[in-house]
């Protein structure tokens, strides 16, 4: 679950993809153009990789619930840092292997015992 996350943080948050975040919130022809796109192949990609991992660990979460668990975590993970960059107050595509690490960490170990409540420790 780490790696996943970290990769998936990586992603969302490179200079690139916060670009591309800023330019469908701020321009209204990106958007018509971009946003479905972003969403489908960003996001999407995202939360259906979570809920793969989950359904694979066997995750303490009912089938129905899994995408949306997938799409929580993602969005504690991912939401707060890009509209911090969006608006200019980071820069987490900066952000080093340790500090990453240290971020997906601290959700993992929250989400963690939520998730498997047979484990004792976090995935």
């Amino acid at each position: 679950m780490r790696a996943l996350l970290s990769r998936i943080y990586r992603i969302a948050l490179s200079k690139e993809a916060v670009a591309l975040f800023r330019l469908i919130c701020a321009d209204k022809e990106g958007r018509e153009r971009l946003a479905e796109i972003y969403n489908r192949n960003g996001v999407e990609r995202g939360v259906q990789a979570v809920a793969n991992w989950l359904r694979e660990y066997q995750a303490d979460v009912p089938s129905f619930d899994v995408n949306r668990s997938a799409r929580m975590i993602l969005a504690a993970l991912v939401a707060e840092p890009l509209r911090r960059a969006a608006i200019g107050l980071e820069t987490p595509w900066n952000d080093t292997d340790e500090e990453v690490t240290a971020r997906v960490g601290e959700y993992v170990d929250f989400y963690a015992p939520i998730l498997f409540k047979e484990l004792g420790t976090a995935p």
